[in-house]
């Protein structure tokens, strides 16, 4: 797993902004903190569209780390 998220920290970087977005898209669903440094960093990208996606892997992550209500309960 530490080569993919390797790889695709590497993708953020592309020229293109199409291998950005994909690679914004796939950190955020392997998730974790170690991920969300490098999804911040992105968040000052030149693309919109990167921009937006890496709003919302941010958000997947940080969203999937709060206990959910009803788990809570239980």
């Amino acid at each position: 797993m530490k080569a993919a998220i390797e790889f695709l920290s590497g993708m953020l970087k592309d020229p293109i902004p199409r291998p950005r977005i994909a690679a914004a898209r796939a950190l955020g669903q392997i998730g974790g903190a170690e991920i969300l440094p490098m999804l911040k960093l992105a968040l000052h990208d030149e693309d919109d569209a990167v921009r937006a996606t890496v709003g919302g892997s941010i958000a997947r992550i940080l969203n999937h780390a709060k206990p959910s209500p009803n788990r809570a309960k239980s």
